[in-house]
């Protein structure tokens, strides 16, 4: 196997897709399901503006997976033969228009990669949980699987992995809640104050957004945020005064310790760190994907 890539959300799954479009066997394996976790649970907002990034050399990565994304889901709905709902709306924060800022539904993007990637022979393994990886004679090793080069894309989870012994950067979940709402009027563009944001799909279906809460991997619901939620959306936008949430869920946003994102190789292992896009990783799948595929195509060779 030329590589493992460990974590299957939007970040594993696309840079597995890259790398089986250049014709590599990979093997994706995941704890969970199939973009279960983050990426399931995602709004879909593709927003630089509104979001913090950790220096400018980010917020400018950021601004570059934006420009790609209509080519990136253009290709994606070619090779795939499925429709991705993306939509470069703008957004409106504080009186100041973002035009260029879009959305896109994550479930979409996952059924898409799930469709490509058997198309191009990668292998999913889902339900399989790797706990450390080992690194000899110029592969890795990781439970029943060897591989050329790997990649950690775990999420949250990351930081749980060990490699040749030792602990990776660490992983701290953010619990985020989302509300859905149906039978809303038109919206428009996004919709922002602060952490406060409401967006639209294309059938009219609209989520509201977000909390941040650091306590571990607790999936347990919080009724006090949800209600501070709904507040903070209705006063943004009181069309969503009269309506009852149809879907409230949350979601495990990947952060870490040092607020850094990991896309980078590990040392001279052959291995890749990409996780710690917290609020980022479906604006930042495409870049990040061109990017560690290019480079683990340079180590490959072949």
């Amino acid at each position: 196997m030329d590589c493992l890539i460990i974590g299957a959300g939007l970040i594993g799954a696309s840079v597995a897709w890259r790398l089986g479009q250049r014709g590599y066997s990979v093997t994706l394996v995941d704890a969970g399901t199939f973009c279960g976790e983050a990426s399931h649970a995602g709004a879909g907002m593709l927003s630089p503006e509104g979001e913090r990034f950790p220096d400018e050399v980010w917020a400018a990565r950021a601004h570059e997976s934006l420009r790609r994304y209509p080519d990136f889901v253009a290709e994606l709905e070619r090779e795939s033969g499925l429709k991705i709902d993306y939509c470069r709306c703008g957004a409106v924060e504080a009186g100041r228009e973002f035009p260029t800022e879009a959305i896109v539904d994550p479930r979409d993007l996952a059924a898409a990669l799930r469709r490509v990637l058997r198309l191009h022979h990668v292998t999913i393994v889902e339900r399989r949980a790797i706990g450390a990886v080992e690194t000899s004679n110029g592969h890795v090793n990781a439970g029943e699987f060897t591989a050329r080069t790997a990649v950690i894309a775990a999420g949250a989870w990351s930081g749980l992995i060990g490699v040749n012994g030792e602990s990776l950067p660490a992983t701290v979940p953010v619990k985020g809640y989302l509300l859905g709402y149906g039978g809303a009027p038109r919206l428009g563009p996004i919709r922002r104050d602060g952490h406060t944001y409401i967006l639209q799909r294309s059938n009219g279906y609209t989520i509201a957004g977000s909390t941040e809460e650091s306590i571990g991997y607790d999936r347990g619901r919080n009724d006090e945020l949800v209600t501070d939620l709904r507040l903070r959306a209705t006063a943004l936008w009181p069309a969503l005064a009269e309506l009852e949430p149809a879907e409230i869920w949350s979601g495990l946003r990947p952060s870490t310790i040092d607020g850094r994102i990991y896309t980078e190789r590990l040392g001279e292992h052959p291995i890749w760190l990409a996780y710690g896009h917290f609020r980022n990783g479906i604006l930042l799948a495409p870049w990040t994907a061109d990017t560690l595929a290019s480079e683990i195509s340079n180590l490959l060779g072949d």
